[in-house]
């Protein structure tokens, strides 16, 4: 299960914390300010549990606050 920072959130979009897309984005000079982001291990973990558990088809990843 997600952490409870996670759950009933419905902004969008969001950006993926240290990643390439975020560095792009922002070595082109594109403001990410205000734009939640959501942490790659805990994508990675709910990823995991959904293969290893097989309890359920889908899971919602929702971003943390916008910084």
């Amino acid at each position: 299960m997600l952490p409870n920072k996670y759950r009933d959130r419905e902004d969008h979009p969001l950006v993926t914390q240290a990643s390439a897309g975020k560095s792009a984005l922002e070595t082109h000079g594109v403001k990410l300010d205000g734009f939640p982001t959501i942490d790659p291990d805990d994508i990675a973990e709910e990823i995991w549990a959904l293969i290893t558990r097989r309890d359920r088809a889908e899971a919602i990843l929702s971003p943390l606050p916008a910084a």
